[in-house]
């Protein structure tokens, strides 16, 4: 029986190539706009909605939501997004750590908690136009950073579905959990669920 090839495994060299540049040019840029806008027009990360108060109904939201987002994140990468690459261990641990504390908060403080909440609250839009337009937005940026079709009709429902959740729980922590649960499966966790059972699109 033939055996597939190795796939590559990225280093810790190659994560922190492209973390390097990403964080100061595009996650910093983001989360400090959003707070200098929250600062400039309420009461700071409070309008935001950026709170460590988390409920027993933020942290359903987070694991109810979480769950088959995961699986339809992986889901996804087994069809539409071949496994080139994958992380070594210790560069598992940077890239995820990279999702958790930089990624994922700084596009939903951006996203969410100042577009959102700014396109729902502008008087010269239905709040339902306002919430349907940063949705769409969030998915189509990423063809800006070279992500094909596929992705970016997935990145538009993660934006509705991140919208939802900000709504529901008031608070923008929940979408952020959510959205790091989807980097994992699409980037990390997920590649290595798919080789680990041989389902290598």
């Amino acid at each position: 029986m033939q055996r597939r090839p190795a796939i590559p495994r990225r280093t810790v060299r190659h994560s922190l190539r492209w973390i390097g540049w990403d964080v100061p040019l595009r996650l910093i840029p983001f989360a400090v706009v959003a707070v200098v806008w929250a600062y400039l027009v309420g009461d700071g990360v409070e309008t935001l909605k950026l709170t460590w108060r988390i409920t027993a109904i933020d942290v359903a939201l987070m694991f109810g939501t979480g769950i088959p987002v995961f699986a339809a994140c992986t889901l996804f990468r087994s069809r539409y997004w071949p496994i080139e690459s994958l992380a070594s261990p210790r560069a598992h641990l940077i890239e995820d750590g990279y999702f958790l504390l930089f990624n994922a908060p700084a596009e939903e403080l951006f996203f969410r908690g100042m577009l959102q909440t700014w396109a729902m609250s502008v008087g010269f839009l239905p709040p339902p136009v306002g919430f349907v337009g940063v949705a769409v937005f969030f998915g189509f940026y990423h063809r800006l950073v070279g992500f094909k079709l596929p992705f970016l009709i997935l990145a538009t429902g993660g934006g509705f579905l991140f919208g939802i959740l900000f709504l529901v729980s008031n608070s923008v922590l929940t979408p952020i959990v959510v959205h790091f649960i989807a980097d994992l499966a699409l980037f990390n966790l997920g590649p290595v669920v798919l080789t680990r059972l041989g389902k290598i699109p």
